[in-house]
């Protein structure tokens, strides 16, 4: 993600892991108006992603496996799975997967994710 301007020269673009800790410049700097349309060159509403991983994980299959540790899954997010020591583990995991597969669908302009509650990111 390239942003316009002045941020290009001062900001380079953060690993998906980092999201979480740059969710708050992210989403003062999406309140630009020159940012205002989707694309490249928009900040992701990362707190509104976090929002749509938590609700998501929400409803959970959390399964024990043979071996002792713990898959989770949710339905209608494929390829998101987490297989931890522990249920909990799993969870945690799970949103933080759940978390950059949205970040990952949204940067490739794949208008395929399931609304969770009231969020739809397909419109962001």
């Amino acid at each position: 993600m390239a942003y316009s301007g002045a941020l290009a020269s001062t900001q380079s673009r953060p690993s998906p892991t980092s999201y979480h800790r740059e969710g708050v410049w992210h989403d003062q700097i999406s309140q630009m108006p020159d940012l205002n349309t989707p694309g490249a060159d928009r900040p992701m509403p990362v707190s509104l992603i976090l929002r749509y991983a938590e609700l998501a994980v929400r409803h959970a299959i959390v399964e024990p496996q043979e071996d002792g540790q713990w898959l989770a899954t949710i339905r209608d997010f494929p390829g998101v799975w987490a297989r931890e020591q522990s249920a909990v583990e799993a969870l945690t995991v799970l949103k933080e997967v759940a978390f950059e597969w949205a970040i990952l669908k949204i940067e490739d302009s794949d208008r395929d994710l399931p609304p969770v509650g009231d969020i739809d990111l397909n419109i962001v």
